[in-house]
């Protein structure tokens, strides 16, 4: 064998063991999440195994794994707006999926070099691959916050009315306006080698797909719902918006969390926080607990759908 063929075999070697290591640290995270359930009294083994929750950890996780594609494609979106042509969807996809599931390594943010390194590999641009990075995590974090800001109780300090908490809503227009001011002024984007915008034009690329990162949370609010109704038979006992910003609050946080592999235990903590003020902390527990097996789940399911993809993008 020749050393050209070796050296070309190593990156195939390393991927293939980094995902085998994503499997097995995802499949430990679903044994962290029941092992807890054991040791909640009255979140026991029958109401686990009940076929609706059943149902709601298979369905959720499904539908979450689908829900992050809107992630990848964002991030597709990302790197194309900053100039990179070969950025394909199917490409992109089965890139971010395969990367993603690097956030339950310790650290939470192996996901992101692993993303890069992947990226070059297929010759994608060295800025376009930092900017979508940093828009990506600029654009999550304004998308949660917003919906944080608008549903989460605490904004009674600032009065009652919707019309105070609709106006948090202009903060998603706004600071894409804001962000490119500042890597304009200040000569950011040229430094980092980003291809020169239009101030309309950045408008109208940040814009919608941040727009996207707002449908990913407004789409797991739903399946937090879901969840929230099935573990514990009621439905309509929190208000809609304080079930969204209860999910995304504890996303933000989870996300902000060095060192918390996917932000286990942190997201719990802060649903736990939230919901026992509203059903009691054994059941805020189990809600907690059954949205981590269907998030863990649903990394699962966009994993093999990001390698489907490959293989199909390879044939």
């Amino acid at each position: 064998m020749s050393p050209t063929s070796t050296s070309l075999q190593r990156p195939t070697v390393l991927r293939r063991s980094i995902q085998i290591i994503g499997i097995i640290v995802t499949l430990l995270a679903l044994g962290f999440a029941f092992e807890r359930i054991w040791a909640i009294g009255r979140a026991n083994w029958e109401k686990l195994l009940s076929v609706s929750v059943l149902l709601a950890i298979l369905l959720g996780g499904i539908a979450h794994g689908l829900n992050e594609i809107l992630q990848g494609w964002a991030w597709q979106r990302w790197l194309v707006w900053f100039g990179e042509p070969k950025a394909r969807l199917k490409v992109s996809l089965a890139v971010y999926g395969r990367t993603q599931i690097m956030k339950y390594l310790p650290g939470n943010i192996f996901q992101y070099p692993g993303r890069h390194v992947a990226g070059n590999q297929l010759g994608f641009k060295h800025a376009a691959l930092v900017g979508a990075l940093v828009y990506e995590i600029i654009g999550l974090l304004v998308a949660a916050g917003t919906i944080s800001l608008i549903g989460f109780p605490l904004l009674n300090n600032l009065g009652s009315s919707i019309y105070v908490r609709l106006a948090v809503i202009p903060l998603v227009v706004i600071l894409p306006v804001i962000l490119q001011f500042i890597l304009d002024r200040f000569s950011i984007g040229k430094r980092l080698g980003f291809p020169e915008k239009t101030f309309w034009g950045s408008f109208r690329g940040i814009l919608p797909v941040w727009m996207i990162y707002l449908v990913f949370f407004l789409v797991d609010g739903v399946i937090f719902w879901c969840i929230l109704g099935t573990s514990t038979g009621s439905w309509f006992g929190l208000p809609l918006p304080v079930v969204f910003a209860t999910f995304s609050l504890s996303w933000v946080i989870g996300f902000l969390t060095p060192g918390a592999p996917a932000g286990l235990g942190v997201r719990e903590s802060i649903m736990i926080l939230i919901l026992s003020g509203f059903i009691g902390q054994p059941e805020a527990a189990f809600v907690a607990l059954v949205s981590r097996m269907v998030v863990t789940l649903g990394d699962l399911v966009f994993f093999i759908i990001s390698y489907l993809l490959r293989e199909k993008q390879a044939g």
